[in-house]
């Protein structure tokens, strides 16, 4: 167990080992077109000057590559061109060799990508021992992978030691969810365009924007199309794959693997398996949704522990947002018990099976100085509102809602902070 733990498991192995072996398919008949090419050179007179390499990260521009590697390319693209022509049952033969050269100037500048390399760090694949746990001497160098792959792996052994009673039966059983929540969340570009006029009134490109109980992303994607920078935040192991799968290549977005409340510690997360939208740590929720019309189908069969921690502590860590976004199920008032330091606008989901919470919540926002409120209803990001009520004005009209309203987002402005746009 521990030489996989120092590979970054077993599945980054057994994944770093299949890429490795296509990088060295692709490069290695690249190199020998690359050195005949040479050759040829020398025995024509043609000179060279050997100049030191650029270790450092850097981008290849498409042209610089193109430049270098237009003689490989028509290399690969002639056998292919020949073949599909006198003996087409050959081609995909040829592309084992042919290949290589073909893809020479886009393998050129995708596998110098200082964004593909951030992505590979923080999955774990093609991570050394040595950088699992680097020796003096590189220790000493405090090269920035070995400090990143450092990080990444501790925070993944701690997340490894913390997440209990999920099986890797329930792991595949909770696919199909997330699948469901992919296509439902991705797949409606009105949804989409609604969410993103609505959150263009509180998020301006260059701003933080935090997104607590991020899910598949869905809304991280909306504040990227705005310009903004995300820390997403995300405690079930199934949605944090499948944000880093999304995101990975995006150096804008931060993910965090933690559930967010009132303290930092550690905190039981109870798992829906077939729906993992309602994912709570909430045991009041579980207990509020048993009995009510379109919530008594749900069912909450594996509990996990999981860090948890603080929106102060995140805004410590990663800086002052311009909007929070928090989706918890249930923990909403305690999400907000954890913030001492208000932010210009914010938003909460609130639910009618727990009215309770959301007055809490509205209370909290209160007493942190925000006096402008709105709501929208289910999934139509419509603010309800012309105008912005207080706190007392949308309690009474939280209040009067009917159970069918189900759920919704209250919006929070503080004091003079934030101009409604």
């Amino acid at each position: 167990r521990e030489p996989r733990h120092l590979f970054g498991g077993a599945i980054q192995f057994s994944t770093s080992f299949a890429i490795t072996m296509a990088f060295v398919l692709l490069l290695t008949p690249i190199m020998w077109a690359s050195h005949t090419i040479f050759l040829v050179r020398l025995l024509l007179g043609r000179t060279t000057d050997w100049s030191a390499q650029a270790r450092n990260d850097h981008v290849v521009p498409w042209s610089l590559a193109a430049r270098h590697l237009w003689p490989q390319t028509l290399l690969g693209l002639a056998p292919i061109l020949l073949l599909a022509i006198f003996a087409p049952s050959a081609v995909p033969y040829a592309f084992v060799i042919a290949a290589g050269p073909l893809l020479s100037i886009p393998f050129a500048v995708g596998t110098a990508s200082p964004a593909l390399g951030r992505a590979l760090i923080a999955a774990g694949i093609d991570r050394l021992p040595e950088e699992t746990a680097p020796p003096p001497e590189l220790e000493r160098l405090k090269l920035p992978a070995i400090e990143l792959a450092r990080q990444l792996s501790r925070r993944d052994g701690e997340a490894r030691h913390l997440r209990l009673g999920v099986s890797a039966g329930q792991g595949l059983r909770a696919l199909p969810g997330v699948v469901r929540s992919l296509r439902l969340y991705y797949g409606n570009p009105e949804r989409r365009d609604a969410m993103h006029r609505l959150y263009g009134r509180f998020v301006q490109a260059g701003d933080l924007v935090f997104d607590i109980g991020a899910h598949v992303g869905d809304r991280v994607a909306v504040f990227r199309r705005l310009g903004a920078r995300v820390l997403a935040v995300e405690p079930q192991p199934a949605l944090v794959k499948t944000l880093r799968l999304l995101y990975c290549l995006d150096p804008a977005v931060t993910i965090e693997p933690v559930a967010a409340g009132a303290r930092t510690g550690t905190i039981k997360l109870m798992l829906n398996i077939d729906n993992p939208t309602v994912a709570t740590a909430s045991g009041r929720f579980v207990q509020a949704a048993s009995d009510i019309p379109g919530w008594s189908q749900e069912k909450w069969t594996s509990t996990i522990v999981v860090p948890i921690t603080t929106l102060d502590a995140l805004i410590a860590r990663h800086g002052m947002p311009a909007f929070v976004k928090i989706d918890v199920e249930g923990l909403e008032a305690d999400v907000l018990a954890g913030l001492t330091h208000p932010v210009p606008a914010l938003s909460f989901e609130f639910t009618t099976i727990q009215p309770d919470v959301a007055l809490a919540s509205i209370s909290r926002c209160a007493e942190l100085g925000y006096d402008r409120f709105n709501a929208i209803i289910g999934e139509h990001h419509v603010l309800i509102h012309p105008d912005w009520l207080s706190a007392g004005d949308i309690a009474v009209w939280l209040t009067g809602l009917p159970m069918a309203a189900n759920s919704g987002d209250i919006y929070a402005l503080h004091g003079s902070a934030f101009s409604i746009q």
